[in-house]
């Protein structure tokens, strides 16, 4: 995730939240229960979708990276069977792994 764009989530739950301080404060006057009763739920919502939104972020983030590794396993095993012999990959392609795995051992 870019810098700019996760600043500016934080900003933004930031400014929500103190906008329903001040909200809360003029509303309530001087009776802090309720104010911090209204600014704590309101924190638990935002708070909420701020997580959830780096949460988010983070999960695309580890799902590309997982993509660009198996991409390059897959390259790196064709690079390898490109190497064998064409009846050693012929057998491996019919499910003959354990001859090919002996075959290999023994060179």
């Amino acid at each position: 995730m870019e810098e700019p764009e996760a600043f500016g989530v934080v900003v933004a739950g930031s400014a929500a939240v103190v906008a329903v301080f001040g909200v809360a404060i003029f509303h309530y006057n001087t009776n802090a229960h309720d104010v911090v009763t209204v600014v704590g739920a309101a924190t638990g919502v935002v708070g909420t979708i701020v997580g959830a939104f780096f949460g988010v972020k983070l999960g695309a983030s580890g799902e590309k990276d997982a993509e660009q590794k198996r991409d390059q396993a897959e390259a790196k095993a064709l690079r390898y069977a490109e190497l064998l012999p064409p009846e050693t990959f012929r057998q491996a392609e019919a499910g003959g792994q354990a001859k090919v795995r002996e075959e290999v051992k023994a060179r």
